[in-house]
């Protein structure tokens, strides 16, 4: 199953028409993948097929891999509006993409390192580097934009724009990068606590 890897995979049980929320949700989400062109397995195609999940670490792969086919999209566009903009020339702007690339990657090996383990603060550390490196990403694109990236266009600000303004928001909701520091020292290092 390795050569599948780099592929999304949503598994969803509900009643077509239910109305139910995950109904409503596998749904939308069917209709997202078809309009972009991507393959939609449904229950009909595989009425022949059994399923069995081997552990719940294989539906967290499943997640993990829809998380980070998210964040990879971004970086991706990413790299495209810097080869239209002509920021792909600079190399700077080369060196920050490839280490947002390679960030991504660390993050990846990181979780499915982790996946079936239970450690403190993992789920800390996951956040810290996902929040970091999403933050990251919008400054990139931000830079990539140049001036043109400080207008808002008809009102509204673009894709790129809400990129770099909701990420600051990651570094702070579920809990600040200071206060993932502190619970890694704490809880992972056994560091004493700040005195307040």
């Amino acid at each position: 199953m390795e050569h599948y890897d780099h592929y999304p995979v949503l598994l969803a049980e509900h009643e077509l028409g239910s109305g139910s929320a995950i109904g409503r949700a596998a749904e939308a989400i069917e209709a997202a993948l078809v309009e972009r062109g991507l393959t939609v397995i449904t229950a009909t195609t595989l009425a022949d097929v059994k399923f069995t999940v081997a552990s719940n670490a294989a539906i967290g792969a499943a997640l993990l891999d829809w998380d980070l086919f998210a964040s990879q999209r971004e970086l991706d566009g990413v790299v495209e509006l810097a080869k239209s903009t002509g920021a792909a020339d600079d190399p700077l702007i080369r060196e920050r993409l490839t280490r947002s690339w390679a960030g991504l990657r660390a993050m990846r090996s990181y979780a499915l390192a982790t996946m079936d383990v239970e450690q403190p603060g993992q789920d800390n550390v996951s956040k810290l580097l996902w929040a970091n490196w999403h933050r990251d990403l919008g400054e990139i694109a931000m830079d990539v934009r140049g001036k043109t990236g400080m207008v808002l266009d008809g009102g509204d600000f673009d894709e790129w724009q809400r990129l770099y303004l909701f990420t600051r928001a990651d570094t702070i909701y579920g809990g600040s990068n200071e206060i993932q520091r502190n619970i890694i020292a704490e809880r992972v290092l056994g560091l004493p606590r700040e005195a307040r």
